[in-house]
């Protein structure tokens, strides 16, 4: 299966909240790195660190993920996207590109996610998190 394929997969399986077939198609010892600062930036390693980073029950009310973009490598992609929803009852939009590395195993191993607004995105999500807390 192609690196695309295999992104292709994750995505559809992402936007159902299906946990067991992402966690089929990604390595058990996968890094999704978060650029930007604090709460924003931050690294989760394994399976369930990184399906908690995703599909996690404190994420975004309203969740959509718009894929504007798809580009591929045999072994790596690229995804421009935005997702949108609702944070603190607050409209919320997020503009990323997420670089994918596939190994020879035809599973993910890294990804590395890079948003637009950076200091926006983590500001937002600090004030959320206060709010919570």
């Amino acid at each position: 299966m192609s690196a695309l394929e295999v992104v292709q997969q994750v995505l559809a399986a992402f936007a159902v909240g299906d946990r067991p077939t992402v966690g089929t198609l990604v390595s058990p010892n996968i890094v999704w790195r978060q650029s930007g600062p604090a709460p924003l930036g931050a690294e989760f390693h394994g399976v369930e660190a990184v399906l908690d980073h995703i599909l996690g029950e404190d994420h975004i009310d309203d969740y959509h993920l718009e894929v504007h973009d798809l580009l591929s490598s045999p072994t790596s992609a690229a995804m421009v996207a935005t997702t949108t929803g609702r944070l603190g009852g607050e409209p919320f939009v997020n503009q990323f590109v997420n670089l994918i590395r596939v190994g020879d195993d035809g599973l993910i191993h890294t990804v590395d996610s890079y948003a637009w607004d950076q200091a926006g995105v983590a500001a937002r999500l600090a004030a959320q998190a206060s709010v919570r807390a």
